[in-house]
């Protein structure tokens, strides 16, 4: 018990850390699994029972639950990107090393009757990337993040024996970071290049979720969840020109402001679960993301008057599919999964800043049951993504110089949740 009680207490001090640090390692771009278990089995987790990942995946999820649970997780992702070219150019250039930390939260109690309340918090939407200033896109950008913080307080409750629906609301917190090249000769002293720094933080964005779950018994159970199209508006971010005097382009001042428009897509989930017998269940889901909606993000700066079209434009809606299987034995639980990811950018838009291409994922999980409600679950993903060679690119990174050429991507991604239960 002893024993038991250090693992516990070292682990919960390893996940708090990172919600301590999470300013300055979360990012990457990722829809991973809220929690450890649901990342085991391949992130399908919208008909999972028993799991706080309902609680981000189906409200819904939380009438079927019983007494007080809390969830604190981490995931760390170390991404590997590389671009090659530009055409006819096959000259290599690799993003710098990251190690990124987005962590989660989850706390919710379920009443007898059925009537479930929970709160969640994370970062379910993350983009970043740093390929430093002597690149050959450096004039497209050095580094860029996108970084949305999500607080989701949800209520389900039983609509009959079987059925239940939830209700969310999401209040999300979105910060950019972007900066890129603006003239081609570095400075003689510090050898770096004069580039233009964006950052800004939005005003609160407000969404809202739905779930829906069917289950007759512990055997089976079908779940359907949405969350909504989410607006942040920066109406004044900085602008900082470094390095070239009077600023760049000419005439403008060292610094000035800009406002722009950050658009989140509707998501929409369906799945199952099965369980033929007690040590042994199937779980399996369809994510549909309507990229569509999301119209071009244009940055507006207020001197001199001016817009730049970047990232998202022309993104198109994608279908992705996850299945995962789970096995206990005892106190021990085993895991593994599957899932496959379309990218939504269209190769003429694909850009530095969101290197994207369709990928296979793979995960394995274990799950631990520490003593009577703490449990601890660990589960890897690993990112298999095709090669993506660009010929017919409409972004410029010089006069008349269109961005073509090959990117070469791959991931992994480690997650730990401890959770414990008061029945």
């Amino acid at each position: 018990m002893k024993i038991r009680k250090i693992v516990y207490h070292s682990l919960l001090a390893v996940i708090v850390s990172g919600w301590v640090d999470a300013s300055v390692f979360a990012g990457g771009f990722q829809f991973a699994a809220p929690t450890a278990r649901a990342l085991g089995v391949g992130g399908a987790a919208t008909a999972l029972l028993g799991d706080q990942a309902g609680v981000f995946s189906n409200t819904a999820s939380l009438a079927f639950m019983r007494g007080t649970n809390l969830a604190l997780g981490a995931t760390v992702t170390m991404p590997e990107y590389e671009f090659r070219g530009v055409l006819p150019s096959t000259a290599s250039s690799k993003m710098k090393p990251q190690s990124l930390f987005p962590p989660s939260m989850s706390l919710s109690h379920t009443f007898s009757n059925g009537l479930g309340i929970g709160i969640s918090a994370g970062i379910p939407w993350q983009i970043k990337t740093n390929w430093g200033d002597d690149w050959v896109g450096s004039p497209i950008v050095i580094s860029s993040e996108i970084r949305g913080v999500q607080i989701s307080p949800g209520v389900a409750f039983r609509v009959s024996r079987n059925l239940s629906v939830g209700f969310g609301l999401e209040a999300t917190f979105v910060r950019m970071d972007h900066a890129r090249r603006t003239g081609d000769v570095a400075d003689s002293l510090t050898g770096t290049f004069p580039t233009m720094s964006m950052t800004g933080s939005a005003d609160v964005a407000y969404g809202f979720d739905l779930g829906l779950m069917y289950s007759p018994g512990d055997a089976f159970a079908f779940g359907l969840a949405m969350r909504s199209k989410t607006t942040a508006e920066i109406t004044r971010g900085t602008v900082t020109y470094i390095g070239t005097p009077g600023g760049s382009p000419p005439g403008t001042p060292a610094s000035t402001s800009f406002a722009t428009t950050l658009t989140l897509p509707e998501r929409f989930r369906g799945g199952i679960m099965i369980r033929p017998m007690d040590a042994l269940l199937f779980t399996g889901e369809l994510e549909y993301t309507r990229w569509s909606g999301v119209q071009g993000v244009t940055i507006r700066l207020e001197s001199p008057v001016s817009s730049q079209l970047i990232d998202q434009s022309g993104w198109k809606d994608v279908l992705a599919y996850r299945a995962g299987v789970e096995f206990r034995i005892a106190d021990v639980m085993l895991r593994a999964g599957i899932g496959i990811q379309p990218s939504p950018v269209p190769d003429a838009e694909l850009r530095p800043s969101i290197p994207d291409a369709s990928s296979l994922h793979y995960n394995i999980g274990f799950g631990y049951i520490v003593e009577d409600g703490l449990v601890l679950d660990l589960a890897l993903q690993v990112d298999r993504y095709a090669d993506r060679t660009v010929t017919d690119s409409r972004v410029l990174y010089a006069s008349d110089k269109y961005f073509n050429g090959t990117y070469a991507m791959s991931s992994t991604i480690f997650a730990l949740t401890l959770s414990y239960s008061w029945k």
